[in-house]
């Protein structure tokens, strides 16, 4: 029974398959037109002959006239639609007459109808009304030209009173509309409704419109004028030409090649001149206070901006920059080369400046307290910058790619410079600095793009005037803390005195000043941070204040010219990879204190002598490691001297152990005959060393290579406490040099 049920309905679906039409009615012309039924058989819609409406190009040729109702078995019927499809492939149709009364036209009605010159239409009002659901459904993609009867073009466009909106598409593709007007009855306009109407060049649009859809207006490339009478008009789009500026007056010129905004206008909304390629010049007044996203994006031929007020324009909050465009700012007429920021101005906006490439100087009113993020970012004519002492901010990016800036002054009052803020700026040569105190306070961003915030990393030389280069800093004693990215690839240094006020120094503080030869860190010290030293190549000599308890990462990584290395007591923290590429180390030694040491510290170091004042060791990496702390030369070739009575513990302990040839007490091979400009004295235990230059690094050991006590050096001779008993022997290191005395 089910079979045969089955049966029945495929023969009865038969039909419905084989003719897509429900009737076919020849008009009086003699051509013939598919319908099907709608609205329960009371209304009617064109369609295509057969189902198979791709390959069926010839059902519509020439020039068809669809009816405004059609007579068909005595019944009357209104067309109101245009079926999915109806017209589709019909590649020969030349002209469409569409009636007063279609109110729809379905998907993909006309599409590939690439013959079809003429869209006729009787009554505009109706044809604002249909409803067309893509582009490919207005018959105008393809026709290109609007038409009132067979032989009027409709080149002036005058939407009747009687229209309230403008549907979506509705005058999609129509390069035939040279002007439109849009009386006051229309409220709306459609999205795309006159996208691609490429040789219109004027449009009026009256005062009740309240929105403009998106893309309503893209393409129009040779509109020369729109006149918008729309009092706080809402714009929901892109690509206006023009149309989206917000004003509350009643009234807006704006021409695409040649704009000028009027006063009343606080708002350029985004996207507002997208793609408007042929605007050159536009004139930007006092009153707008933003201007909203890609506002200007693809206005490849504007050259200009005028504005008449400097300080209105840097506070402007910009999503998108007219600058970055035009390349060019006047100011009242004349081309801005020497800008000068009044003092009426407390904060340069975002992008204020982007892209104005002809700015050759900048001066900064003294009331300027930050410089907002890309300022000034591709002012590539900028020569030099003066940063004022009133300016505490420079915002990330504020001067990137300024690639002819060749100095720039910072003033005493910034506190932070963001992130690539003089990026790519790589003609610079002087960084001037008038107060090396304020500037070692200064917080750089980073990490991402860390050296980039500061413009040491471009310049390589440090000026405290225009003509005086730092070559030996000293630091201040109102300094407490040398913050990070302070001094990176400051080439020009060849010497840095920190004083006793410094207790830490930062991360990348003097990265790559391979200029530097010593540095001594102060006993008031107690961080180093990360690379504080790396690549200081030149680098003989580092002195470790008794202060410092930990090294930070890489600290002093790539230092190739440092011979030896003490670290101090007081150190208890040792970070991976400090001393990694120092490959002319010949000695180090290992304060007592020393908890733990990280991961390939003496990595491309093979150091023949090992010092360990480490009573109680503890696991290190070993040379089955690739993360060992000493190279695999280091661990079978050096001696690694350690304090007496602690041999058997470190050849019990991992890491420890594999050092081949491990001694007690302190190498033999280490004393040197004394300078004879140095004088040493010994009082009851009081040792006092004269005649050595100020800030080296002095330290004693007993015979057994324990440690006594250090001090750095000052007015020329350093004096240290031994307690140790007349008649015994130890062995004094003053920097690179070391001596046994008996003491008495």
């Amino acid at each position: 029974m089910m079979k045969e049920q089955l049966l029945l309905l495929a023969m009865i679906l038969l039909p419905m398959v084989a003719n897509a039409h429900d009737i076919a009615v020849q008009n009086a012309d003699g051509v013939t037109i598919y319908y099907n039924y709608t609205n329960n058989g009371t209304e009617l819609a064109v369609t295509y002959r057969s189902n198979n409406y791709k390959y069926d190009p010839d059902r519509y040729m020439g020039n068809v006239v669809i009816p405004d109702e059609v007579t068909y078995m005595n019944r009357t019927r209104k067309v109101t639609s245009i079926d999915y499809y109806a017209f589709y492939n019909c590649s020969n149709l030349i002209s469409i007459t569409i009636p007063n009364s279609v109110t729809s036209i379905g998907n993909r009605s006309f599409y590939n109808c690439y013959r079809l010159q003429k869209v006729i239409v009787s009554d505009i009002a109706a044809w604002c009304s249909i409803r067309f659901s893509d582009d490919f459904v207005n018959p105008l993609y393809y026709a290109k030209h609007l038409y009132s009867d067979e032989n009027t073009e409709i080149k002036d466009l005058v939407i009747p009173n009687s229209v309230t909106s403008i549907g979506e598409y509705t005058f999609y593709d129509c390069d035939g509309l040279t002007s439109v007007t849009i009386p006051n009855s229309v409220t709306d306009i459609g999205s795309y409704a006159f996208v691609g109407c490429s040789d219109l060049t004027s449009v009026t649009i009256g005062k009740s419109v309240t929105s403009i859809g998106q893309y309503a207006f893209s393409g129009c490339s040779d509109i020369s004028s729109i006149n918008v009478d729309a009092k706080n008009a809402k714009y929901d789009s892109r690509e206006n030409c023009n149309a989206i500026i917000e004003t509350a007056s009643n009234t807006l010129v704006a021409g695409c090649k040649n704009s000028v905004i009027p006063n009343s206008v606080t708002s350029i909304g985004g996207e507002a001149f997208y793609q408007c390629s042929k605007l050159t010049s536009v004139t930007i007044p006092n009153s707008v206070t933003s201007i909203g996203k890609d506002a200007f994006k693809y206005c490849s031929g504007l050259t200009s901006v005028d504005i008449s007020d400097v300080a209105a324009w840097c506070n402007i909050k910009f999503e998108d920059n007219p600058l970055g465009y035009a390349h060019h700012l006047y100011l009242n007429g004349e081309e801005v080369k020497d800008l000068i920021i009044p003092n009426s101005v407390t904060n340069i906006g975002n992008y204020a400046f982007l892209g104005c490439s002809d700015l050759t100087s900048v001066t900064i009113g003294n009331s300027v307290t930050c410089i907002g993020m890309s300022a000034f970012a591709g002012c590539s004519g900028l020569t030099s910058v003066t940063i004022p002492n009133s300016v505490t901010s420079i915002y990330v990016y504020a001067f990137y790619e300024c690639s002819k800036l060749t100095s720039v002054t910072i003033g005493n009052g910034v506190r932070s410079i963001g992130e690539g803020a003089f990026s790519y700026c790589s003609s610079l040569q002087k960084v001037i600095v008038p107060d090396i105190a304020a500037w070692c306070g200064i917080e750089f961003g980073g990490p991402s793009s860390r050296y980039y915030a500061n413009p040491l990393y471009y310049a390589k030389h440090l000026f405290s005037d225009e003509n005086t280069e730092i070559k030996d800093l000293v630091i201040p004693n109102s300094v407490t803390s040398i913050g990070r990215y302070a001094f990176p690839n400051c080439s020009g240094l060849t010497s840095v005195i920190i004083p006793n006020s410094v207790t830490s120094i930062g991360s990348s503080a003097f990265e790559n000043c391979s200029g530097l030869t010593s540095v001594t860190i102060p006993n008031s010290v107690t961080d180093i941070g990360s690379y504080a030293f790396v690549g200081c190549s030149d680098l003989t000599s580092v002195t470790i204040g008794n202060s410092v308890t930990s090294i930070g990462n890489g600290a002093f990584s790539s230092c190739h010219g440092l011979t030896s290395v003490t670290i101090p007591n007081s150190v208890t923290y040792i970070g991976d990879e400090v001393f990694s590429g120092c490959s002319k180390l010949n000695s180090v030694t290992i304060g007592s204190s020393v908890r733990s040491i990280g991961k390939k510290v003496f990595d491309g170091s093979d150091i023949p002598t090992v010092i360990s004042l480490i009573v109680d060791p503890f696991i290190i990496e070993g040379k089955t490691s690739s993360l060992r702390v000493f190279t695999l030369n280091t661990f079978n070739n050096a001696t690694l001297y350690v304090p007496k009575g602690t041999i058997d513990k470190y050849k019990a302990t991992a890491g420890w152990k594999d050092f081949v040839f491990i001694e007690e007490s302190v190498p033999s091979g280490i004393e040197q005959p004394l300078s004879n400009t140095k004088q040493i004295k010994i009082d009851n235990g009081l040792l006092t060393i004269q005649n050595i230059k100020d800030g080296t690094f002095v330290s004693v050991y007993n015979a057994n290579g324990t440690f006594v006590g250090s001090t750095i050096s000052q007015n020329e001779q350093a004096i240290i406490d031994t307690n140790m008993q007349p008649g015994s022997f130890a062995i004094v290191k003053i920097g690179e040099q070391s001596v046994k005395v008996v003491i008495k």
